[in-house]
């Protein structure tokens, strides 16, 4: 929606992907010129782990998978 290399995008874009479910093209959205890879995802992952300030409150369940398979 944004720069990929800093995580910044327009507010009114990202509004329009999630409560409208497209892209925002009419609205002058662009593909960017960067490829997005593994290594432009890192550091905006970074900055989003360090500003959500998530802590646990409680164990989570048991997940089953099967019959003989808990995790």
């Amino acid at each position: 929606m944004g720069d990929p290399l800093t995580g910044v995008a327009p507010k009114n874009f990202v509004q329009i992907f999630f409560r409208e479910e497209r892209l925002p093209i009419a609205e002058g959205w662009r593909r960017p010129n960067v490829t997005i890879t593994v290594a432009t995802l890192g550091p905006i992952s970074d900055i989003m782990f360090s500003l959500s300030n998530w802590t646990a409150t409680q164990q989570c369940e048991d997940l089953v998978l099967g019959p003989n398979l808990i995790i």
